[in-house]
């Protein structure tokens, strides 16, 4: 079902209930059949508020692929105590959009390797952080070596930077090049067990000797 049938269903119900411009503890109840429902713009066949609900219930169902269908729906009926949200906003009633349909855990800040912290100008805002919504994971951020880092002055090679966490990790190794201090730029590697390493410090034809003044930037996304 895409998100525009989604949206319709949203729609469809709310102005079930809008129409009836009363406040519905439990649709189920002999009550909702007094409810009367105009289905000239809907197509339904209902003429009262617990028919049409009915009718709906299987359109409902083949939202099984975006989550549990089940909650889906008995979150709708959750609102009925607050017939305000319901007149007042239909189209965002019971808090339905397309959007929490994809599942989003918000962006998350990274713990880094002993050897590299956070980029050092304003890490607030380049904080390395992590992000899943729906199957794709975005990582992003900016960070340096420690003063105290054993690879000062390398060329690092396939050194560790951070680990995601299980739930977050590829099915297979990943690479992308990124951009690094100056004309710089280096090879990120994702691995299957969670580690972004970090190698090949390129510098036109040869490759940098990097210190703790030397910043790296990062941002990948993949599916997992």
């Amino acid at each position: 079902m895409n998100k525009e049938n989604i949206r319709y269903i949203s729609i469809l119900i709310a102005s079930i209930l809008c129409s009836s411009l009363l406040s519905v503890k439990a649709v189920n109840s002999y009550d909702s059949y007094n409810i009367p429902y105009d289905n000239s713009s809907s197509g339904l066949a209902a003429t009262n508020v617990k028919d049409a609900v009915d009718e709906l219930y299987p359109i409902a169902n083949k939202v099984k692929s975006v989550k549990n269908n089940i909650s889906f729906f008995n979150s709708i009926f959750s609102d009925y105590s607050s017939p305000i949200n319901i007149i007042g906003n239909p189209l965002s009633f019971a808090g339905i959009d397309t959007e929490p349909f994809i599942s989003d855990t918000g962006w998350k800040t990274l713990t880094l390797d002993s050897n590299f912290v956070h980029f050092a100008n304003n890490p607030s805002k380049y904080a390395m952080k992590y992000r899943k919504k729906g199957p794709l994971v975005t990582v992003r951020g900016s960070f340096q070596m420690s003063p105290s880092s054993s690879y000062n002055g390398s060329t690092l090679s396939e050194v560790r930077v951070v680990t995601l966490p299980s739930g977050y990790r590829p099915d297979r190794e990943l690479y992308f090049i990124q951009k690094s201090s100056g004309k710089t730029n280096f090879l990120a590697t994702v691995k299957k067990n969670g580690e972004i390493r970090i190698s090949r410090i390129a510098n036109g034809a040869s490759y940098a000797n990097v210190n703790d003044e030397f910043w790296f930037s990062i941002e990948l996304t993949f599916a997992v």
